[in-house]
């Protein structure tokens, strides 16, 4: 059956109009993440502790990055911030390296 609320996209969780990425699996050995352009904010802690992410490619649209959102993501070796975004919670990249993040 088809759920109502939800939908998974390449293991994430996400509301059903893919507009908020509410989780992705901390254990998924994946290393790459590639966000539908639909998503417009992400949930707190979303990719919390994801040690595998190497690069995680944000959607065009995403205007709104939460609380602790890649807090733990000690892997990450790519992330840009799309210019649509305008807020940015706090320690949202916490232990990230700095050299990961651009800004478009």
């Amino acid at each position: 059956a088809e759920n109502k609320n939800y939908v998974i996209i390449d293991g994430a969780l996400l509301n059903r109009e893919m507009t908020k990425v509410i989780k992705y699996p901390a254990k998924s050995p994946r290393t790459t993440f590639t966000m539908p352009n639909s998503v417009t904010s992400t949930a707190e802690s979303v990719f919390d502790d994801c040690i595998y992410l190497e690069n995680i490619i944000l959607s065009e649209n995403l205007e709104k990055i939460a609380l602790s959102s890649f807090d733990g993501c000690t892997a990450l070796k790519s992330i840009t911030i799309p210019a649509k975004v305008s807020n940015i919670g706090y320690e949202a990249f916490y232990g990230c390296s700095d050299s990961a993040l651009r800004y478009s």
